[in-house]
């Protein structure tokens, strides 16, 4: 899948606001995976992707604990 493809999959699979944590948990690690294959793709882009990358991971652990 490319970065384009994964791109129209997080926005075709934003949840909503009364999704529940383990919803957004799983979409915030598609984020992640999605940036993480822009870091691979584009040197230029790759510090700002992969910060991004763990933040979008360390939210989704965030999420995950508020749900268990």
């Amino acid at each position: 899948m490319t970065v384009l493809d994964e791109l129209g999959q997080l926005i075709r699979t934003a949840p909503g606001l009364q999704a529940p944590p383990t919803q957004v948990a799983h979409w915030y690690e598609l984020k992640a995976h999605m940036l993480e294959q822009l870091a691979q793709e584009d040197e230029a882009s790759r510090p700002t992707a992969l910060r991004q990358a763990a933040a979008a991971h360390q939210h989704a652990t965030a999420l995950l604990a508020l749900a268990s």
